[in-house]
């Protein structure tokens, strides 16, 4: 038997392109940082490590005007025989106050800075938004955890997970909050809660705690 001795690799590059009013990002088997700066257009850094003949490909701006980002795209069997260990990390840096839209079908989500409208979702892996101003706010997530922590007050938000935990900070204020789970246990601070209040906040879970309070 022959055994081929497998090297570790590592790149880091950097890329800019301008940023449209709504900036779209999705990924693949990756972990995203997002965060909004003074900056006009969109930087993006990319952190990625294997050991085998192949490194994850590189992003890729569609026609459609979105991001596509790739991690590491081998069957892990292929991972653990050939290729070693495999990451892929990216940092986007967007201009303040726009609307973002990202995707991520495995591995973390984090958000942070200022948005207009803010959409997030993943399959498996956790989103975590901190240090967020924003005027509406959905996310979503199959299997994860859901974390977000708000400097302002939202006009609406709308969390969901099938499998995972919400823990939602918000302002000290009033807000319609509905929030429901099959199986888990729900949290509300009461001081929060004025079903009269134009601002609404539904948070909904089939398995996991949800848990909704004030900041201090």
């Amino acid at each position: 038997a022959s055994f081929t001795e497998r090297v570790e690799r590592s790149h880091t590059d950097q890329t800019r392109f301008a940023a449209t009013p709504t900036v779209s990002l999705s990924a693949h088997n990756a972990t995203i940082d997002v965060a909004t700066s003074t900056t006009t257009d969109l930087s993006l850094s990319r952190s990625v490590k294997w050991a085998g003949p192949d490194g994850p490909e590189p992003p890729q701006l569609l026609p459609t005007g979105e991001l596509k980002m790739r991690g590491c795209d081998v069957p892990w069997w292929k991972d653990l025989a050939t290729y070693g260990a495999c990451s892929a990390r990216y940092s986007v840096s967007m201009p303040t106050g726009r609307s973002l839209t990202a995707s991520n079908d495995t591995g973390s989500l984090k958000v942070r800075g200022t948005f207009d409208a803010l959409k997030l979702t993943s399959d498996v892996g956790d989103i975590t938004a901190t240090d967020l101003s924003v005027r509406t706010l959905d996310a979503s997530v199959d299997v994860g955890d859901l974390n977000a922590i708000l400097t302002t007050s939202p006009e609406r938000i709308v969390l969901q997970i099938d499998v995972g935990s919400i823990d939602l900070t918000l302002p000290p204020g009033q807000y319609a909050i509905r929030a429901t789970t099959d199986v888990g246990r729900v949290s509300v601070d009461q001081s929060l809660v004025n079903p009269q209040s134009a601002r609404t906040v539904v948070v909904t879970g089939d398995l996991g705690d949800i848990t909704i309070r004030a900041a201090r």
